[in-house]
């Protein structure tokens, strides 16, 4: 994959990164403890895309971009899983312990990925995530 395609299927049109400040701002404005802690939810709006892509909620429309192209080509949850989670694994690790669904992988990956000690992350939205990434990826 050359850098061009890279970017192309990273950024799409453009609506993958638009949904992703979506809802970090949303998780932003509906709390005023993440609010103090990242700043007021126009912020998200002054980052790059990587940036952006960075936050939880870009992990978890990740995942589930990635979720539906491979199950497009009619395959298992199971072998889809392992293979975002060989994409995903750093250090080349066998799959860990989660139920072969989308949610529970997710919350696999974001304990994984993220500080598990941030109490920040209760407050990701991750099935209402989930489901507006599934609106977008299943249209």
């Amino acid at each position: 994959m050359g850098v061009m395609d890279f970017l192309a299927r990273t950024f799409g049109d453009g609506r993958k990164v638009a949904l992703v400040r979506e809802l970090v701002k949303k998780r932003i404005a509906g709390n005023a403890l993440v609010e103090f802690q990242y700043g007021p939810p126009e912020k998200i709006d002054q980052m790059s895309d990587i940036e952006v892509l960075g936050w939880a909620e870009g992990t978890i429309v990740t995942i589930v971009e990635s979720y539906y192209a491979l199950k497009t080509q009619g395959l298992s949850d199971s072998e889809i899983f392992r293979r975002i989670e060989a994409f995903r694994s750093s250090d080349g690790s066998p799959i860990g312990p989660y139920k072969p669904e989308l949610l529970s992988y997710i919350k696999y990956r974001l304990f994984l990925e993220y500080d598990h000690h941030d109490v920040y992350l209760f407050y990701v939205d991750i099935p209402g995530c989930i489901r507006e990434a599934q609106a977008l990826y299943c249209a």
